[in-house]
């Protein structure tokens, strides 16, 4: 019997042991020579996207030990989602996690993108929040600034600290515009969120500087809003405890070995740990 042979369904017996989550049967097939690399009829899905989908870590390597080729770790289903695209989304993130690193040992590429909307792995783990599967692609040297510094202007839009944190730990540039003249810093006095405020400031952004744009400062906005308001807020409080001080020395050394380094290279910076002491390791990559 052909162990690649169509089925009614559109799938081969690899999909079904797949499907039906037989390791065993799997290795079977693929011992006697059964392709990873078919699309079943009606999704387009390969073998290893059902590996993705479904969660299922221990068949997904055992195809990959027997075919790891970019046809197959890459491989675009109708829609044009990878496997890799499905482990990002996956339900159970510590699941997903594993399987995405499981495919990018093997090649995996997150800059793919779909067809219709264009959203990569990449785009992906930040869209839905997967920081985990985030941290694995800039730890593996993705590029935190894509699209104009889109990734940080979405955690801007959204104050979400943790992910903004991520980024910028990783290289993402604080000082980016949006086409409104906006940064990220406006989001953070939009929202009166001090903590998010205080994060920027800390990776660099003054908030006293004026979009070209606007003709305006986050520090002007600030004001303005407090005025409106009737009382001062947060962020203002903030803005006008830093407007007089300068930073210290070695905020300012951090600042500069930091601009040193290029986007996607971040990752590197572990390697000095084993120069540095513990404490300057992690004031270097913002982990006091």
């Amino acid at each position: 019997m052909d162990p690649n042979m169509v089925l009614k369904s559109g799938m081969t017996a690899l999909h079904l042991a797949v499907m039906y989550r037989h390791d065993r049967c799997a290795r079977l097939l693929l011992e006697n020579g059964a392709r990873a690399d078919i699309h079943e009829a009606t999704g387009g899905h390969t073998p290893l996207h059902g590996c993705a989908r479904w969660g299922y870590i221990r068949i997904a390597q055992t195809i990959l030990e027997f075919n790891s080729s970019r046809e197959v770790v890459n491989a675009q289903n109708n829609q044009g989602h990878t496997p890799l695209h499905l482990a990002v989304v996956h339900k159970d993130e510590t699941v997903g996690v594993e399987l995405a690193r499981v495919l990018l040992d093997c090649g995996a590429n997150w800059n793919i993108s779909t067809f219709k909307r264009g959203t990569t792995p990449f785009v992906n783990a930040i869209q839905y929040r997967k920081l985990l599967c985030l941290q694995t692609f800039l730890e593996k040297g993705a590029n935190p600034n894509l699209g104009k510094g889109w990734p940080l202007h979405h955690a801007s839009d959204t104050v979400d600290y943790d992910l903004a944190k991520l980024l910028l730990m990783y290289g993402a540039k604080v000082d980016v515009w949006d086409q409104g003249g906006f940064n990220p810093m406006f989001g953070a006095v939009f929202k009166d969120n001090v903590r998010f405020a205080r994060l920027l400031y800390d990776f660099g952004m003054d908030p006293m500087r004026v979009s070209e744009k606007l003709m305006l400062s986050p520090y002007q906005v600030a004001l303005a809003m407090s005025k409106r308001a009737g009382s001062t807020t947060e962020t203002f409080k903030f803005f006008e405890n830093i407007k007089n001080r300068p930073r210290r020395l070695q905020d300012l050394c951090r600042l500069c070995i930091r601009d040193t380094v290029q986007p996607g290279h971040f990752h590197l910076l572990c390697e000095l740990k084993e120069y540095l002491t513990l404490v300057m390791y992690e004031y270097l990559l913002h982990k006091e």
